[in-house]
């Protein structure tokens, strides 16, 4: 973004959460377009398809109570065990943030987010990076290995996802599951998540392996997995199920509804590499080194879904 940059922190209000966040910005000029375009990808890089027939989704699936009809592949006592364990690590390192990171795909800056799944015998998998979507809101893993050989509860459902409408498309298809993931230094003892079977264009290549929608529960759709066959994958078409069976609760915003606090702080500093970006969750949204309230600004967010906003006005060259 050039030489110079400051910082500016915009609060994003809304009934039941708040986004707070702090992105870098440039003083220059004539291209100033260029960067609110890049900001605006990094901050939400990609936009599901296909979710028109939401309104009449009146089903949920409960990834936290209901996932896990099938076979069980969790044991209960280390279950109980790392929950006790990773809970007190968690609370501890919150305050911290999650450490982000910024690299490139799809043509522009991404915020990316290490996360890792738990094996059978209860170690943590390598750190697995995944682009940091704002635009949708499943966590899928791009390594098929972890279907045999990750710590979860099974389920009927399968997650089908289309991304970059009226773009090159890029999409999958997987298994729903429910199970343990460290995002970070946060801990997720019972997140839904998806392993994706077939991909297209997904970031699974160049150091990426997956995908960590952070919007809500609306784009989280599921289906059922005896429908697997009316999915299609080719050159030119990616298609899912026409029928959704519901929406699984995703696992940040699923972590968020057991907090008092229940706010979502982004910090980017306006630079690509390694720790350049944090992820702030309940009260340290706003209590951090980088938020300042002297530079907050309110704005409607809706919950549809998206985080969207209310523009009330545009100014174009004085007018």
């Amino acid at each position: 973004f050039g030489s110079s940059i400051h910082s500016t922190r915009v609060p994003w209000q809304a009934p039941n959460l708040v986004l707070h966040v702090a992105m870098a910005s440039a003083d220059m000029g004539h291209r100033w377009s260029s960067m609110l375009v890049a900001v605006a990808v990094a901050a939400a890089s990609l936009f599901l398809q296909g979710c028109n027939g939401m309104e009449g989704i009146s089903a949920t699936i409960e990834a936290a109570t209901r996932l896990g009809s099938s076979e069980d592949k969790v044991a209960k006592s280390g279950e109980n065990q790392a929950s006790s364990k990773s809970s007190a690590t968690s609370f501890r390192l919150v305050k911290e943030g999650i450490p982000l990171s910024v690299g490139s795909w799809f043509g522009g800056p991404r915020l990316l987010v290490d996360v890792e799944p738990q094996s059978l015998q209860g170690e943590w998998f390598p750190k697995q990076r995944m682009v940091l979507d704002s635009g949708s809101s499943t966590l899928a893993f791009c390594n098929k290995q972890f279907i045999s050989n990750a710590q979860y509860q099974s389920s009927e459902y399968i997650s089908c996802n289309l991304y970059n409408p009226g773009g090159d498309f890029t999409g999958y298809w997987g298994p729903f599951v429910k199970g343990p993931v460290k995002a970070g230094n946060v801990t997720l003892n019972q997140a839904a998540y998806s392993i994706m079977t077939q991909e297209k264009n997904m970031p699974c290549t160049q150091g990426l392996d997956g995908i960590f929608g952070i919007a809500f529960r609306q784009l989280d759709v599921a289906y059922l997995a005896a429908d697997e066959n009316q999915m299609t994958l080719g050159e030119e078409k990616f298609t899912c199920p026409q029928q959704p069976a519901g929406v699984v609760p995703p696992p940040l915003v699923q972590h968020l509804r057991m907090e008092d606090n229940q706010q979502i702080g982004i910090f980017w500093s306006g630079q690509q590499g390694e720790g350049q970006g944090r992820l702030y969750l309940g009260s340290a949204a706003m209590e951090n080194d980088h938020y300042s309230q002297q530079y907050a600004l309110a704005a409607h967010l809706g919950e549809q879904g998206w985080y969207d906003i209310s523009v009330e006005s545009i100014t174009v060259g004085g007018e």
